[in-house]
């Protein structure tokens, strides 16, 4: 089952609708020391947090590559903004 949506402005409308929270999050946070301290754990403990969700972060890219490749294109590209912005 392939949806294709052909009016171009719809595409840009759902992009849009699915990314417009984000931008409202570009505050800064705290930096990874003060993370640590404020956790009571060791910096290193919080580093390794940081890589595991950057390797969680690059394995999913590499499957909604191989999704939007392969399948629904657009659809997949507005559920993953979507999903960023849970």
């Amino acid at each position: 089952m392939k949806i294709q949506i052909q009016h171009p402005l719809a595409i840009t409308g759902l992009y849009y609708a699915a990314s417009s929270g984000w931008y409202g999050c570009l505050c800064p946070g705290p930096t990874l020391p003060s993370l640590a301290e404020q956790t009571g754990v060791q910096l290193k403990q919080a580093s390794l947090l940081f890589t595991t969700v950057n390797l969680g972060y690059l394995l999913g890219a590499l499957a909604s590559g191989r999704l939007y490749d392969r399948r629904f294109g657009h659809i997949v590209m507005v559920l993953g903004l979507c999903w960023q912005r849970c």
